[in-house]
Formats: C-alpha cells, structure tokens, sequence
C-alpha cells in the first residue's frame, strides 16, 4: 500500500509542475519606458526616439547561463521568425 501512496504522490507532483507549465501569461504592455540609447547589433546608436511609434520588441538576456537562456533565445528566433513569415519589417 504504500507504494501506491508514494507512486501516486510522484504522479500528483509531476502532474502539478507539468500543469503549471501550461498557465496563461499576459504581460503588463503599457508601462513608460524612460529615454534610452543602445548600440544594435550593426554598431548603430538607436534610443526610444527612433522607435516612437512602431511596435518593438526587447530581450534581454544573459550569455552565459544554461537554464533559462536557451529556451528565451529560442522563443525570440521562434517570434522573429513568424513575425517575418506575417511580411513584417524588423
């Protein structure tokens, strides 16, 4: 008997990690972002004024990490990728 208890236990608690896996997240989307400037990826100065009025996307990420870097850094492919098949400029 119990085995089954314990079998059981391991069945509720995976079952709970994997269900909390699949929760709705909706992200706050209209906080104020204060003026910055970054240089891009082609060694460009952009800063919030170049992208007023257009829809942009920031991932921040660390480089050397191995939990949750690979999967963000996927998604964002994943993103970039579906927001050019839908003939969006980047």
């Amino acid at each position: 008997m119990n085995n089954r208890i314990f079998l059981l236990t391991i069945l509720a608690i995976i079952s709970s990690i994997t269900l909390a896996g699949c929760a709705t997240f909706e992200a706050e989307s209209d906080w104020e972002v204060e003026d910055f400037t970054y240089t891009n990826q082609n060694n460009e100065e952009v800063g919030l004024s170049d992208l007023k009025g257009s829809i942009w996307v920031a991932d921040f990420i660390f480089t050397n990490c191995d939990t949750v870097c690979p999967p963000m850094t996927y998604n964002l492919t994943q993103f970039k990728r579906n927001w050019k098949k839908k003939g969006e400029k980047m």
